[in-house]
């Protein structure tokens, strides 16, 4: 029974295996045929099955990209990198004749690293060291026979033969002992300095009476040169004069460094605030005197007082006066004086109100004066006369009333003046409370005050208050721009402040006169649906516009406040409708801030083109029985107001050129005095000094000629009596002319495609080459560079369209790999979960028969 079941499992593993075989096609048999076959060379790859480089491809894959996936995460690895384990290609003992050369040329070279060569020549300072001397010569040698230093060398030269006992020489002189040498030494060098010192002392002396000799000698030459100065003039040359000038030269000093603006501003605050603290004292009647004197009258804390007389009071002090020749009781007198006090209280509460806080300072002050000068006068001999007493009292009483008198035009002209501080108004009526019958200077002054005392760098909040004060100020710009009269001084100034507080909130800048334009715009339309017409805005809506030019950048592609308000004012030239010379008065000025808005941007404004071709048109001599077609709306063909412009030779009148002004034109109630030959004059020279300002602004334009059309027909028609206009005007016309004639022959052609060649038709007559051949390719070309760029370039083409395939086989190994791992995961995970399973079905088992047990 056993090797019959071995006999069916092997049948069935063989059935298998014959099962997965796949069998090969001999169809996808591909054979590789070589161009040229060379003898004893063997071809391993003849035939090309299919499957086998794909699975070579595979198993190389394995080897390298998977160990590459496997180790991706891996970083204590062993890499072998002994030589020829990773190469294939080499058998064993070509790998081991490998390792065993390499190790005996490591070897070689470590030892070979000091050996020196027998055959070179070695050199000591240039010199072969086997021709140097052997230095055998004993005679010149220091040195012993056993190679010691000789003793007599020794003592000689390093001890001076102190060490040795010397001979007594021939004459029987006995040798100097060690003491006696040593005196000898010393005495020598005592005797070398000292004469070192002589010799120094003797230089001295003699530089000294140098010097002597010198300042007598220098004495005589100077007395010369005085007397050859005198009788002959030395004249300087330029270079001298230059020289000189240098001594008198301004040397650069170290300055101190520039504040910034919030120490500026810091300081002109306090600046402010000490003249405002100035000008209260000045209110209350206190003088430089006043201070003086109590400065002077002040006593220290350390003063003992000594002297001073407690039974006297100044209060009940007697005081000596006369009157009319008599002595004046000292009660009456003291009774009149408050009499006339009384009547300067009432003199000065008269003046002003708070007069009497200051008057009773005042009293105090002259009661002070009065007793400290009747106290003088008793303190003064009695001897003297009674006529010099009653002037002093009458110069005392004098000097009062001057004091008096210059404290209440103190007090006047310091409530004249205005305040230094001023508190940031908090709504316009408050401002307008503040600006109220002062003068333009003074409005002026007040605002910077303003802006001063809230800087925003003073304190937190100011920043919102100088936004507050903006809005207030827009809001007074526009009244004063609407009055009748025009104050043109206070628009500037407050201009100026608006641009300024523009640049340190522009945000909220932006946000105000937005605000306002759209006020006015939607103002503008409800006027029109109920007057049924469209008239002109007034004057502060037109200064306005010029304010946004000023404050705001108007060469921006996209602006929050410029664009809507130059759609605004596009929308007024182009819907109002010309009925008096105010309204030509208006749409000129508007087409002159048209010009300023588009200098830098060069946006093109039909508005104001055909606005003034209009302008032109009320200038022509119209024939009734003919309708113009030149014109657009707001102008009309025919009508009222069409002759508005036009000079007739019949009219009396001067027809010369007088530039009008716009506050004249806007503070006129009544619009036909006007319309005068003058006026139209010069609303021609006006409208022909900005048709040429814009035919320059828009040369760059391609349809430049289309667009001053009908213009040019309108300068060079003889509709428009132009005999009758000043020679100015004329010449003026000619230049407008001229410029726009300019461009008629240098106009730019529009963008066209390029004009492509019409092909030869194709001929049924076929091409015939005689060295063609079909398994070659041929290029139409005969340039070699092309033929081998294009070579280059299908060469290209192909390795990336293998590189391509190549990498998208190597991430197709990959995700299946991926897919493996996950597969296995997944079944190893059921398998764990069977298993858990399986072991809980059995414990539940068991516990079920527990129970039944305990049951029974």
């Amino acid at each position: 029974m056993g090797k019959k079941n071995r006999k069916s499992t092997s049948d069935k593993v063989r059935r298998d295996k014959k099962s997965t075989e796949k069998k090969i096609n001999p169809f996808e048999i591909r054979i590789n045929r070589q161009k040229h076959n060379i003898l004893g060379r063997k071809s391993k790859h003849d035939k090309g099955f299919p499957g086998i480089s794909r699975s070579k491809a595979n198993k190389k894959r394995k080897e390298t990209l998977l160990k590459e996936y496997l180790n991706r995460k891996k970083s204590n690895l062993f890499v072998d990198k002994r030589l020829g384990e990773n190469d294939p290609s080499m058998s064993v003992e070509d790998k081991m004749m490998q390792r065993f050369a390499f190790e005996k040329q490591k070897s070689h070279e470590k030892s070979a690293a000091y050996n020196l060569n027998e055959e070179e020549d070695l050199t000591h300072y240039g010199q072969s060291i086997a021709d140097i001397e052997k230095f055998d010569d004993k005679e010149d040698s220091d040195h012993d026979d056993d190679g010691k230093l000789n003793a007599e060398y020794v003592e000689s030269e390093h001890f001076g033969g102190l060490l040795t006992k010397k001979k007594p020489d021939s004459q029987g002189n006995k040798p100097k002992t060690r003491e006696e040498i040593f005196d000898e030494i010393i005495a020598k060098s005592k005797k070398e300095k000292y004469d070192r010192k002589q010799e120094k002392e003797e230089v001295t002396d003699m530089r000294d009476k140098l010097d002597d000799d010198w300042k007598a000698v220098s004495q005589l030459l100077a007395k010369a040169k005085r007397k050859q100065e005198n009788t002959e003039v030395i004249k300087s040359d330029d270079y001298d004069i230059a020289v000189r000038s240098l001594l008198y030269d301004m040397k650069a000093k170290a300055t101190d460094r520039l504040k910034t603006p919030e120490e500026l501003a810091k300081v002109e605050k306090e600046r402010l605030e000490k003249l405002e603290e100035d000008r209260q004292r000045r209110m209350k009647g206190i003088v430089e005197e006043d201070e003086q004197r109590k400065r002077a009258s002040h006593i220290s804390a350390d003063s003992l007082s000594d002297g001073y007389d407690l039974s006297s009071s100044k209060k009940s002090a007697a005081m000596i006066s006369y009157k009319d020749g008599k002595l004046v009781d000292p009660s009456s007198r003291r009774q009149g004086e408050s009499e006339i006090e009384d009547d300067e209280d009432m003199e000065e509460e008269e003046n002003d109100e708070n007069a009497s806080e200051v008057d009773n300072e005042d009293d105090e002050d002259e009661e002070d004066e009065t007793d400290d000068d009747m106290e003088d006068l008793e303190e003064e001999d009695e001897s003297e006369d009674e006529e010099t007493k009653e002037k002093k009292v009458e110069e005392i009483f004098k000097k009062r009333k001057e004091l008096a008198k210059k404290r209440k035009e103190v007090i006047e002209k310091a409530k004249k003046e205005l305040p230094f501080t001023f508190k940031a108004p908090d709504s316009y009526d408050e401002f307008e409370e503040m600006v109220e019958g002062h003068t333009t200077p003074d409005i002026d002054t007040i605002i910077q005050r303003i802006r001063a005392t809230n800087h925003p760098s003073l304190g937190e909040g100011n920043k919102q208050k100088l936004e507050q004060l903006f809005g207030h100020l827009l809001v007074h710009f526009c009244e004063v721009a609407s009055e009748e009269q025009l104050d043109f001084i206070l628009i500037d100034i407050l201009t100026k402040h608006l641009y300024e507080l523009a640049q340190m909130s522009p945000g909220n800048a932006g946000r105000c006169v937005h605000s306002l334009i759209k006020n006015r715009q939607e103002q503008f339309k409800t006027t029109t649906e109920s007057k049924g017409r469209v008239p002109y805005p007034p004057s502060d809506v037109l200064f306005c516009f010029k304010l946004i030019s000023v404050i705001f950048p108007t060469s921006d592609f996209k602006h929050p406040v410029v664009t809507p308000t130059l759609l605004f004012m596009g929308h007024i030239l182009s819907r109002c409708s010309v009925r008096d010379c105010h309204d030509v008065v208006v749409g000129l000025f508007m087409c002159n801030l048209f010009l300023q808005y588009v200098s830098l941007s060069k946006r093109f404004i039909p508005e104001v083109i055909n606005y003034l071709n209009g302008i032109l048109f009320l200038a022509k001599k119209k024939d009734p029985t003919k309708i113009c077609c030149n014109v657009v709306p707001p102008f009309k063909p025919v009508g009222k107001f069409t002759d508005l412009l036009f000079i007739d030779k019949k009219a009396s009148g001067k027809r010369s050129l007088e530039p009008f002004r716009l506050s004249d034109v806007l503070s006129c109630d009544q619009p036909d005095t006007l319309d005068t030959n003058t006026f139209k004059v010069s609303a021609v020279a006006l409208c022909l000094e900005l048709i040429q300002s814009f035919a320059v602004l828009y040369e760059h334009l391609e349809s430049y000629r289309e667009i001053f059309q009908t213009i040019k027909e309108s300068c060079c028609s003889q509709d428009i009596p132009w005999d009758l206009y000043p020679i100015e005007i004329k010449e003026l016309r000619d230049q407008v002319i001229n410029q726009l004639s300019k461009q008629d022959g240098q106009l730019r052609r529009p963008l066209t495609s390029v004009e492509k060649t019409i092909p030869m038709l194709k001929m049924f007559e076929p091409k015939i080459d005689e060295r063609y051949d079909p398994t070659r390719k041929y290029n139409d070309s005969d340039n070699k560079e092309m033929n081998e760029k294009k070579k280059l370039m299908n060469k290209h083409k192909k390795e990336m369209k293998s590189a391509i395939r190549e990498v998208r086989k190597d991430a197709q190994f990959l995700s299946r790999q991926k897919l493996k791992e996950q597969m296995e995961r997944d079944a190893e995970r059921k398998q764990k979960v069977k298993e858990i399973y399986h072991m809980l079905s059995s414990q539940e088992g068991e516990f079920n028969e527990m129970q039944r047990k305990k049951n029974k």
